[in-house]
């Protein structure tokens, strides 16, 4: 049984073991059922989809195409895609793991009815032209910039997690944001002015800030990054390492 192209060319960020081995375990999960009998199944790009069943009683048998019908040829392919999906969301959260603990910038797109906000953002300075989808969950949200955010404005978020999730019909990748992280304010000072050596000791989102540095914060820099933040910062220049 030949699996069309175009249903594996969509994942080629896949090594082609990885497409192999999705497209054999999805053959066993549906076709032992389908069967009522083990089933063993090898994918080979030339010679497509063998599948050995396993009776219960007596030798094995080769499973042929033509006892593939319609409806289940459907229901195999449905489940080579899943399980596709699922290897490569596992991929691109793998992937996309080195930006926890970062901060990047977003735009809101929507709300969702737990109070979640919807966050685009867009990776092509870092990857190929990529749009990454975040949430930031209402817990995550300052009290004072709830149901403030603006569509098409711009906000920078910290991100908390980089995770993959399924509902059993899609996987995907999620990115929990924050914009009441104390890290969010030292990162923002540590970008904008330069100097690496900036830690925020503690933050109440939208009041005061304590924040240390190895040297003098530009004042413009200081203000810029608490405009941004709604915080007011109480910045110390320690002199030991910190």
């Amino acid at each position: 049984m030949m699996i069309p192209n175009e249903l594996t060319d969509c994942y080629s960020d896949l090594q082609p073991a990885d497409i192999y081995g999705a497209i054999e375990i999805a053959a066993i999960t549906v076709l032992s059922r389908a069967f009522d009998m083990g089933v063993t199944a090898t994918y080979l790009p030339d010679d497509g989809l063998q599948i050995t069943g396993m009776p219960h009683i007596g030798d094995p048998v080769e499973i042929t195409h033509d006892r593939i019908g319609k409806k289940l040829r459907r229901h195999l392919l449905y489940a080579i895609e899943h399980e596709l999906q699922t290897r490569q969301t596992v991929y691109e959260a793998e992937r996309l793991r080195q930006l926890q603990g970062k901060v990047l910038t977003g735009f809101p797109s929507g709300l969702d009815p737990d109070g979640s906000v919807r966050v685009e953002m867009d990776l092509s300075s870092q990857f190929r032209r990529y749009i990454l989808l975040g949430t930031c969950p209402r817990r995550y949200q300052p009290l004072h910039e709830r149901d403030t955010y603006l569509r098409g404005k711009e906000y920078s978020w910290y991100v908390c997690s980089v995770l993959p999730v399924t509902n059993h019909r899609q996987t995907k990748v999620r990115i929990v944001l924050s914009r009441t992280s104390k890290q969010l304010p030292a990162i923002l000072l540590r970008q904008r002015s330069g100097i690496e050596r900036i830690i925020c000791l503690s933050r109440i989102p939208g009041g005061p800030a304590d924040i240390v540095t190895a040297q003098k914060i530009p004042k413009d820099i200081i203000n810029s990054v608490g405009k941004e933040t709604g915080d007011i910062y109480r910045v110390r220049i320690l002199k030991t390492q910190i």
